[in-house]
């Protein structure tokens, strides 16, 4: 038997004896045999606990508060005045605010997707890096392609 197996059966022998392979286990592991000892000691400080008194004012104390809950704004829109609803009404209040104000502000900023608004992000690379080089490259491929098209232009003009 494994240990795996022993511990799930230990609660149904606290109150029971060991027989066959439980009792070949328990012998041979210690491990399982000091975990069963200590489930039924345990349970022995259990049976000898005794539950608190009840206080004397429970019962007063939960008519009062019956009372209370009784006389609670009932109908319609009586939760409306409830305690309860108070707290989460004034956080929902708060966040329609904020979300309003966040609104409005960003109404007064200009979209950078309209026309005539965009704004261009210019990196400047430190000289030498790759990122330079191919920025480099990338200009220079702009004005080999203006000169091929001067090209083409020439040519068009020579066939005329």
């Amino acid at each position: 038997m494994k240990c795996e197996d022993m511990r799930e059966q230990l609660l149904d022998l606290v109150g029971a004896e060991p027989a066959g392979e439980q009792k070949q286990h328990l012998a041979a592991c210690a491990a399982c045999a000091a975990k069963l000892a200590e489930l039924k000691q345990t349970m022995a400080l259990l049976d000898e606990w005794k539950a608190p008194e009840v206080s004397p004012y429970f019962d007063a104390k939960l008519r009062a508060r019956l009372r209370e809950e009784a006389e609670q704004p009932r109908g319609l829109f009586g939760w409306l005045r409830s305690p309860a609803f108070l707290r989460p009404a004034a956080a929902a209040v708060f966040t329609l605010i904020v979300a309003a104000g966040i609104g409005l502000y960003n109404i007064g900023q200009p979209d950078p997707a309209q026309p005539g608004t965009t704004t261009t992000v210019v990196a400047r690379a430190t000289e030498g890096s790759a990122v330079a080089d191919l920025q480099a490259l990338d200009k220079n491929e702009e004005l080999l392609a203006d000169f091929d098209l001067l090209d083409d232009l020439a040519a068009q003009q020579q066939h005329q």
